[in-house]
């Protein structure tokens, strides 16, 4: 991915994620899984799942809410935020070795019969890190993530207990121009949002601040 992403090229990623999600009702926790994709350009993520679509740049993020029929925009972190700090740096394989150390190293077999090696990781930064443990499978053969567990530390909250991601398919891509503004994607000449998000609420909290 990284030497994609310095070629000007973008990288799709599309996985599913297993979530243990806190049920304050029930006060246990409750397994919930996602479809998603992930396209990644040297100065872009665009990240969509059923229900959550993010478009972030240099600049901007969305966020558009299906459910709550909403758009938000706020001013991006992508290049000032330390990439362990959110979710998107986790599909980052580079960023994963800058900013933990390994704890242990094993061959694990998948249930394909694939010879994998799992990495545990632990942070580098103790405290500091909201993620309390992570184990990488990693195929050798290919150079490809197949899967990333999460344990999330409890000190950043209980609302997640963990995350496990599992990669179905990785591929370089060509991103054409639109992609250059993501802004574009969302709003129109005239402000206004485009036809395909109509009746959603939209919160410009960047503005806002900015006064």
């Amino acid at each position: 991915m990284h030497s994609a992403l310095l070629n000007g090229d973008g990288w799709l990623v599309q996985y599913t994620m297993v979530s243990d999600v806190l049920n304050p009702l029930k006060k246990k926790y409750e397994t919930v899984t996602t479809k998603g994709s992930l396209i990644a350009g040297k100065h872009m993520r665009y990240m969509k799942t059923d229900m959550v679509e993010v478009y972030m740049d240099e600049d901007d993020v969305f966020t558009i809410n299906a459910s709550t029929k909403s758009i938000m925009r706020t001013t991006s972190t992508l290049l000032r935020s330390r990439s362990d700090q959110d979710i998107y740096g986790i599909f980052m394989k580079d960023s994963l070795f800058k900013n933990y150390k390994l704890m242990s190293c094993a061959e694990h077999i998948f249930r394909s019969g694939d010879s994998i090696l799992k990495y545990d990781l632990v942070p580098i930064i103790g405290g500091k890190s909201k993620c309390s443990k992570i184990s990488v499978y990693v195929d050798p053969a290919k150079d490809e993530l197949r899967k990333i567990e999460m344990q999330m530390n409890p000190k950043y909250g209980r609302l997640v207990q963990s995350y496990t991601i599992i990669f179905e398919k990785e591929e370089k891509m060509k991103l054409d121009k639109s992609w250059e503004r993501l802004q574009n994607k969302v709003i129109a000449g005239n402000g206004q949002v485009l036809p395909k998000y109509k009746g959603y609420t939209y919160q410009d909290l960047k503005s806002k601040k900015r006064k």
